[in-house]
């Protein structure tokens, strides 16, 4: 009964010098049993708001599609409507979607300009950066393949071990964890690149460039592939993301 009239009853204009010891403690209790109060009720709110949402968010999830495993939309296209080992490597064991070659200058500066870093043992900023596509000239192949074998590109098994090979068709056929993921690791292979990397360098130096080179390749893209159930899509969507 004592906490239901500090919360209900009033404190005043002002809190304390009312010239009674008594009467200033109970407005002050009143006023932090009050506070208190309001700042459950925010959390309530708060809380029952993301309830709410994260409800609407799990219907929407549901959907009717054939569509048993697909990869991470904001990225890739790439989808299958079977289980099989042959479709779901046909359909995701492309060639990788982001292959470059990146080239980039800095400049060694004394003041801190609006894009100057700490890198290495100084400060720089960056004079040019630019990128080559390298996708015209990927071509799956096997991790132990030599670059003088030739080897059948079309193929779904390409470039896949065969222990993992073994995991893939285990996973397809008994994995029953709505929320599992399949990551596959594609490992860009090019040797002797280090050579173009050193004219690169060499070129550039020709041309009066005194800075700091920096050249690299893209070395591994990750795809990630879901399973299409409401749990699944709930968790890895937008809403939680």
């Amino acid at each position: 009964k004592p906490t239901l009239l500090a919360v209900a009853g009033g404190i005043g204009t002002t809190v304390g010098n009312t010239g009674s010891i008594s009467l200033d403690r109970d407005l002050i209790r009143r006023m932090k049993v009050q506070d208190l109060m309001v700042m459950l009720l925010l959390l309530l709110v708060y809380f029952t708001t993301l309830s709410f949402s994260a409800c609407l968010a799990h219907r929407q999830a549901a959907n009717t599609s054939r569509i048993k495993y697909y990869a991470d939309p904001r990225i890739y296209v790439n989808s299958v409507d079977q289980a099989s080992d042959d479709t779901f490597l046909e359909a995701f064991n492309q060639e990788p979607k982001q292959v470059q070659l990146r080239v980039s200058g800095y400049l060694p500066v004394t003041n801190h300009l609006p894009n100057a870093f700490f890198w290495r043992d100084g400060l720089y900023t960056m004079s040019f950066s630019f990128s080559l596509d390298l996708l015209p000239w990927i071509a799956r192949g096997s991790p132990r393949q030599s670059s003088n074998e030739e080897t059948d590109g079309s193929s779904p098994e390409v470039g896949l071990e065969r222990e993992d090979l073994e995991r893939l068709r285990h996973f397809l056929a008994n994995d029953t964890n709505d929320l599992a993921i399949i990551a596959l690791h594609k490992h860009i292979r090019w040797e002797n690149w280090e050579e173009l990397a050193m004219n690169i360098k060499h070129q550039i130096r020709q041309r009066g460039f005194q800075g700091v080179i920096h050249v690299d390749c893209t070395q591994e893209e990750v795809m990630s592939v879901y399973k299409n159930t409401q749990w699944a899509n709930f968790m890895h969507g937008k809403t939680l993301k």
